[in-house]
């Protein structure tokens, strides 16, 4: 059998322990999952801003579109820094601007 069907890729030594084959599983879904967030947007935004042209917004709504835009920014830095250095640890500053304290 393949190291992959055992849990085991990625360079990685088949597992013959089955908690070890669930939590590579586990891990392989949680990053599918990550992927499948950013990869909606992307879409969405594509399909979505274009139609924009020649609206005027009024400056509620500019507003409304900034503070989403800085939650979406802040966000995706905190998966990049997750995804770099594993800490995925939420700065209490980014968890008060995720819950609208700023």
């Amino acid at each position: 059998m393949a190291a992959e069907e055992h849990g085991g890729g990625d360079g990685e030594e088949p597992f013959n322990d089955p908690v070890a084959v669930v939590r590579h599983w586990h891990r392989h879904m949680e990053f599918a999952d990550l992927m499948g967030v950013c990869q909606a947007f992307i879409p969405g935004a594509a399909r979505l801003v274009p139609k924009l042209r020649g609206h005027e917004f009024s400056e509620r709504r500019h507003t409304q579109v900034g503070n989403t835009l800085e939650k979406l920014r802040a966000t995706a830095d905190w998966m990049e820094t997750a995804v770099t250095t594993g800490q995925t640890d939420l700065a209490e500053g980014l968890a008060q601007l995720l819950r609208g304290e700023y």
